[in-house]
């Protein structure tokens, strides 16, 4: 059909099929028609004002939130342990940002000179500057990473500002799939680490780095990051 006679019932027809299966993709194809419609309309390519989606109202958002419970995090921590040695680095990113709640940017981008003491200073976070409390176990986790300390180091440096974007995405898929966590975003480790924050007074507990694989042993409470902090397996 020709571009100048798509009108709002052709458009229509086609979200309403389209959204049946895949809103969500249907959504996003809205836009980019639309946008597209738009153009149309500065080349005179269609009669001005004439874009036949502006009626078009898009399908609503389903809430995606997931919070995990003890057995998924379990298996979780069993499925990090099994691909450790393949993504070392994208292992260790995960297990990060499951015991700080960091956003997937704010962790990779992570500089050693962030890392101060007992919290992870954020200063171009979503929400502005904010520092995040690290527990003995976050801490143990950071202390055993490899590499320089230099101040403007990455801790995880091949991630790091857009380095790699695969890696990290194809290393948590398989993770999901091997945990039996069906489609879970990384982002739902946020809301996890948040929802049980509230009932920890704010500090993740040994059983939480238990079942992400994690046995912190220290010396005395309180320390700041060190050598002589370990890391072990359960």
């Amino acid at each position: 059909m020709p571009l100048d006679r798509l009108g709002p019932e052709d458009m229509t027809a086609w979200f309403d099929g389209a959204s049946r299966d895949k809103p969500g993709a249907a959504n996003r194809a809205l836009e980019i028609l639309r946008a597209m419609m738009f153009r149309a309309d500065e080349w005179r390519l269609r009669e001005r004002g004439t874009n036949p989606y502006l009626g078009i109202a898009k399908n609503p958002r389903e809430q995606v939130a997931r919070f995990l419970d003890m057995d998924e995090l379990a298996r979780l921590g069993r499925a990090l342990d099994a691909n450790e040695a393949e993504w070392p680095e994208a292992v260790a990113a995960i297990r990060l940002l499951a015991l700080t709640g960091c956003r997937r940017g704010e962790v990779v981008d992570l500089r050693w000179g962030d890392i101060g003491g007992d919290v992870i200073k954020l200063s171009n976070s979503k929400t502005g500057q904010r520092a995040v409390p690290l527990g003995e176990a976050a801490r143990a986790l950071i202390a055993a990473l490899p590499g320089a300390r230099d101040p403007d180091a990455f801790l995880f440096p091949r991630h790091s500002k857009g380095r790699r974007l695969w890696i990290l995405p194809n290393c948590w898929r398989t993770i999901c799939a091997d945990a039996g966590l069906g489609r879970l975003r990384l982002h739902d480790l946020r809301h996890t680490v948040a929802s049980q924050a509230a009932s920890w007074r704010a500090r993740i507990c040994p059983w939480w780095a238990s079942c992400l694989g994690i046995v912190v042993t220290v010396p005395r409470r309180g320390m700041p990051i060190s050598p002589t902090l370990t890391l072990s397996r359960p």
